[in-house]
């Protein structure tokens, strides 16, 4: 009994929370990125009641409001939200606390996944395709100012952006493939895509210039710059076989 009374009071307050913070259930994707600013860090006295209600309440709402999209639209708001908490909290809070927060937005980027597997879009693999790249950009320049006992979480967090980045990266340079098979000029699409492996490129390339001027760091941290197919590369040369 007194566990199911803590239960509903938890929800009552949550839900208190969610309508005093303006909750939208499905946000739309703003036109020059930022990471949200984050209401609550780890330590505050409601940051737990705050992830309750984010998995218990957030995300079924989103579901309701705008179905399977509107979860992947909610848990990558909430995987942002994971970051902007890491960067408000590097510069004073231990390893472990940087890391918890790094473990939680995988767990979200994870759940994104397995939602784009069953919704075969490639509107969705678009963009988060799109929304990870900038990930990867806000990380790196995070990272070049943190101190040292921040880096571990913040490289395993640039590690797991890039990772997520090239699976949908590659599922959407099938589906472009697809559609010039179809007979579809997919010219303008391969050159939006190259755009943003090339700002990838750019941001990991400074990530390993960062790394590579500290002393030997007791942890590995692999990222891979994920391939374009050869044949991807001749999209937009070839004699079109279909209407535009």
């Amino acid at each position: 009994m007194n566990q199911s009374r803590t239960r509903k009071m938890a929800l009552i307050l949550s839900t208190i929370m969610l309508v005093s913070t303006g909750f939208v259930p499905v946000l739309a994707q703003p036109e020059g990125f930022q990471l949200p600013d984050p209401s609550l860090t780890p330590g505050h006295l409601l940051y737990g009641l705050e992830m309750f209600g984010e998995e218990y309440l957030e995300v079924p709402l989103a579901g309701l409001f705008g179905g399977q999209k509107g979860v992947a639209e909610k848990r990558l708001r909430l995987a942002e939200e994971r970051l902007a908490e890491m960067g408000a909290i590097a510069n004073g809070a231990s390893s472990n606390a940087v890391e918890r927060l790094r473990k939680r937005y995988e767990f979200q980027m994870n759940r994104i996944e397995a939602l784009a597997d069953r919704l075969d879009s490639m509107d969705i693999d678009s963009w988060i395709t799109n929304r990870t790249m900038h990930h990867i950009e806000v990380l790196t320049e995070l990272r070049g100012r943190l101190p040292e006992q921040a880096l571990l979480g913040m490289d395993k967090a640039i590690e797991a952006s890039s990772r997520h980045f090239g699976v949908h990266m590659r599922r959407v340079v099938r589906r472009i493939q697809q559609v010039e098979r179809e007979g579809v000029n997919a010219t303008r699409l391969k050159v939006e895509l190259e755009a943003l492996r090339g700002r990838v490129i750019e941001r990991v390339g400074e990530f390993r210039e960062m790394r590579g001027d500290m002393p030997m760091s007791d942890y590995e941290i692999s990222i891979d710059i994920p391939e374009i197919p050869s044949d991807f590369m001749e999209i937009g040369n070839k004699t079109r076989r279909g209407p535009p």
